[in-house]
């Protein structure tokens, strides 16, 4: 399909943790773009991101749609 991978992020030490209030505001975010799909998309990226915020967000944006992922992102990056 010529989607373009985003690179995982490292294991880093120093990473935020996966915050309850984080997870909520993204949930929000993506809510916008997905509707109640995002709920499913958004424990499935905490699911997989073993509590590291950076994981999160990245899963997160694999599930989107191409098309949705730097606004998303913009939106999520404001949130830190």
């Amino acid at each position: 399909s010529g989607a373009t991978p985003i690179p995982q992020p490292a294991a880093d030490a120093s990473a935020p943790a996966l915050s309850e209030d984080f997870k909520a505001k993204a949930l929000q975010v993506i809510t916008r773009k997905m509707g109640p799909i995002a709920r499913v998309l958004a424990k499935r990226a905490a699911d997989a991101s073993g509590g590291n915020q950076a994981r999160f967000v990245h899963a997160l944006l694999q599930a989107l749609p191409e098309a949705d992922r730097a606004a998303v992102q913009a939106e999520l990056d404001k949130l830190h």
